[in-house]
């Protein structure tokens, strides 16, 4: 009976409680609570059918005396119980939707998903890859059943699609060092650093520091004569070097590899979009601002 009914369930206590028997049972089942007290046998089903909001008097299953039914309470029970069953189950199956910098991270750093990255050129190599599998796995039909927990070295089937994904990329996009840095940056839980708030500042080359402070350092550009106290002397001209920090060309270069970082998980979303390999997560249109700088 106890395999029937939906939890929260409710009890009977039996003789109120005594020996522990009470909380033995609110221990073993979080949730679990008694409804009454009964006080004889027809007590007892009438509050355990208003428990589950049947009313015991107009059951059609009650004795020709009045008294309940127990066979019968126990069997409207267990059919409410499974109709609510079978109307959950029935509908479609409901998929996890991720944006594809969050699926990415599922996969590699939660999943500990591999990149199976091809081998170099002059290497021969047997067997087949994750791709040939996959494809396979998804012309059957079967699926993996590792149950709903990361279990040991268990890998969701649907982290390894998008690890195959992600080890197609396109040279156009960058090939396999732009698949590499997205893994990595993905099981890091980071994004390209950009630089933000970088704004270029013109400051020294060099500074030094003495008893007086901090100041620049200056260096020899040329000499000139002038005339002093009626003596002409010759004197050092100098000047202090600066530059830019950061540089307009680091803090363009950052940023470019943002965007080319950007680009590549719009290819990987739009290649698990269109393939319609994954079974437990969906990937939406979320995707992560294309200049966060502006």
């Amino acid at each position: 009976m106890n395999g029937m009914v939906l939890r929260p369930r409710y009890g009977l206590s039996l003789c109120a409680g005594g020996g522990g028997l009470d909380l033995g049972l609110m221990l073993a089942e979080p949730g679990y609570h008694n409804c009454d007290y009964p006080l004889s046998a027809g007590h007892a089903w009438r509050t355990l059918a208003a428990a589950h909001g049947l009313r015991s008097l107009d059951l059609e299953a009650n004795r020709w005396d009045g008294s309940p039914n127990a066979n019968g309470i126990l069997k409207r029970i267990a059919a409410m119980s499974m109709q609510g069953r079978i109307g959950r189950n029935a509908g479609a199956k409901v998929k996890r939707a991720l944006g594809v910098q969050m699926a990415l991270e599922w996969a590699f750093r939660v999943e500990q998903a591999q990149l199976e990255l091809p081998p170099p050129k002059d290497v021969a190599k047997e067997g087949f890859g994750l791709e040939y599998v996959l494809l396979q796995r998804a012309a059957l039909g079967c699926k993996v059943d590792g149950g709903q927990h990361k279990m040991g070295s268990y890998t969701h089937p649907d982290a390894e699609v998008i690890a195959a994904t992600v080890a197609g990329m396109p040279d156009s996009l960058g090939g396999i060092r732009m698949a590499i840095s997205v893994a990595e940056m993905a099981r890091a839980g980071i994004t390209p650093n950009w630089m933000p708030g970088a704004v270029p500042r013109c400051v020294p080359v060099d500074m030094k520091r003495n008893r007086h402070g901090d100041r620049a350092v200056s260096v020899v550009v040329g000499a000139e004569k002038v005339l002093v106290s009626g003596k002409w002397r010759t004197i050092e001209v100098r000047a202090c070097p600066v530059t830019w920090r950061p540089h307009p060309e680091q803090i363009a270069s950052a940023r470019r590899g943002y965007e080319d970082w950007w680009q590549a998980l719009d290819w990987v979303r739009d290649g698990l979009v269109a393939a319609r390999m994954l079974r437990d997560v969906e990937v939406s249109g979320v995707m992560p601002k294309l200049t966060p700088w502006v």
